[in-house]
């Protein structure tokens, strides 16, 4: 799938999902943790940065940057990026 298609289908699952009132706790319940995270706005693109955990291909406590963020919770408890979800705990 090329960038282009892939930004669409995040997009749009987000969409269903925030129709529904969020991410339920069983999507969730599988996503890696950035804790402690920053947000960071990269010229017309947004990331987070932080310490991730539960992630399926890297290790507890690598600081990561992640792919481009399609979706952020209001109340800052998860964020959708362009390759999946993550949990967001505290903020630096």
């Amino acid at each position: 799938m090329d960038l282009e298609a892939r930004i669409i289908a995040a997009s749009e699952e987000c969409d269903l999902i925030r129709a529904s009132g969020g991410p339920d706790d069983a999507l969730l319940a599988d996503a890696p943790t950035l804790d402690p995270y920053e947000f960071e706005q990269i010229s017309a693109f947004r990331i987070f940065r932080g310490i991730v955990r539960g992630h399926p291909q890297l290790h507890d406590g690598d600081q990561i940057s992640t792919t481009l963020v399609i979706a952020v919770d209001p109340h800052l408890r998860w964020a959708r990026t362009l390759t999946g979800w993550y949990r967001l705990r505290h903020p630096k």
